[in-house]
């Protein structure tokens, strides 16, 4: 029988979307991009799930945080990959960032974990946002640094029997 996949994924600018459709696009199984913004999502109908959210300054999306909260014991049934998507520099909070964004009981089932990388999007934020990315970055130009090379081998490990 062939395996199912959700790729389900929330954001705030667009990236974790892109990284979503990248990961689904090269994925050997049957696929489903499902925005956590969509409404009832059936856990039941896939084998595997892979989550992807947004990461600002340490802090996870709320919706995936309820997500993973309210769907915890069913998640747990899955095979699990998980990534987020950020742009922090520093590799060691980088692994913090990643080992704080889901439960430890996620991240021990999960067959592949990944930090993405991230963009900055200055026609995508609000005045707020443009004033802190810049005076935390020193930077006012768009910027994109996904990490394409760490999807692949996210994507690798994930199509991996």
């Amino acid at each position: 029988m062939k395996t199912k996949t959700a790729v389900i994924y929330a954001t705030m600018y667009g990236t974790t979307e892109k990284a979503a459709k990248y990961i689904a696009e090269n994925l050997s199984t049957e696929v489903d991009l499902i925005p956590l913004d969509k409404k009832n999502i059936n856990l039941a109908n896939y084998d595997t799930v892979i989550l992807g959210t947004s990461i600002h300054m340490g802090v996870v999306l709320g919706q995936m945080k309820r997500f993973y909260k309210h769907n915890l014991e069913e998640l747990k049934t899955k095979t699990l990959g998980l990534f987020i998507c950020g742009m922090e520099p520093n590799l060691d909070r980088q692994n913090h960032e990643l080992n704080t964004a889901y439960p430890p009981e996620l991240q021990q089932k999960a067959k592949a974990i990944a930090f993405a990388g991230g963009e900055f999007l200055f026609d995508k934020m609000n005045f707020f946002q443009k004033t802190i990315i810049k005076a935390v970055t020193k930077n006012d130009k768009n910027v994109s640094q996904i990490h394409y090379d760490v999807l692949d081998h996210f994507i690798s490990q994930m199509n991996k029997p």
